[in-house]
């Protein structure tokens, strides 16, 4: 095992790489934040040693202080996934990256995510451009009944506003996760959602073929004055209620 942040740790398996991170707070990186990128070698080697691409090459991957954001590549997966922040779900924040320098969304693929306290962080981007999943071969599942597992949706309050002009829709539904429904013992109701000013959304689990998948469903903060406009409507649909009855 490697412990990040440890000058004297030993070097990862050969089979597979295996980490549990916990990043002290300082002033310098106040968030403890690394990302880890994991791109094919197309056969890369050095000293004639031949670095090949592993489908498991990322084993398992505890987080109890800190945030790593890791990128696959494609047909990539790890095992197993454990979010563990004793301190707060603040304190064990994850999420997926791209695996090009400055790519901020990604998929990333494990077997299985347990967690007693964490948060997976989903950045969405601009429509029809790749956004944030996290796809779970397995089960989500969390270690007691006080269990919390927090998602932070990063997003303007701009994007929403100008997919639902474009669609016509009341509401944006962005999908952010995937597991094996048997097995899993979380429901909507362990999830908390962590939104930028402007917007306002909640958490939909549906189940179809033993997949739960995971949704936002938001929309941006609605406008005083369309706030005003709806009073109004409903001052006026009361007063005539009022007369009727008279």
């Amino acid at each position: 095992m490697r412990k990040f942040g440890s000058e004297s740790a030993p070097l990862p398996p050969a089979r597979g790489f295996l980490f549990f991170l916990s990043f002290p707070k300082t002033p310098e990186i106040p968030a403890g934040r690394q990302i880890m990128r994991f791109a094919d070698t197309g056969g890369w080697t050095l000293d004639a040693n031949a670095f090949s691409d592993s489908a498991d090459a990322l084993r398992e991957a505890e987080i109890g202080n800190g945030r790593p954001d890791i990128g696959m590549r494609d047909g990539m997966k790890g095992g197993s996934l454990f979010l563990n922040g004793y301190n707060g779900a603040d304190k064990a924040v994850f999420s997926a990256a791209g695996t090009y320098s400055n790519a901020e969304t990604g998929k990333v693929v494990f077997n299985s995510v347990s967690f007693y306290r964490g948060t997976i962080v989903f950045d969405l981007a601009e429509e029809k451009k790749p956004e944030d999943f996290t796809q779970i071969n397995g089960t989500v599942t969390k270690s007691s009944e006080s269990s919390e597992l927090s998602v932070e949706i990063n997003v303007s309050a701009y994007d929403p506003q100008g997919r639902l002009e474009s669609s016509g829709d009341d509401e944006w539904s962005a999908d952010l996760l995937s597991f094996a429904t048997e097995g899993s013992n979380v429901s909507a109701d362990d999830f908390s959602v962590k939104l930028q000013d402007g917007i306002i959304g909640k958490i939909m689990i549906s189940k179809l073929n033993g997949i739960s998948a995971v949704s936002a469903n938001l929309s941006p903060v609605p406008e005083p004055s369309g706030i005003a406009a709806t009073l109004g409507l409903a001052a006026l649909a009361f007063a005539a209620r009022k007369r009727r009855e008279k």
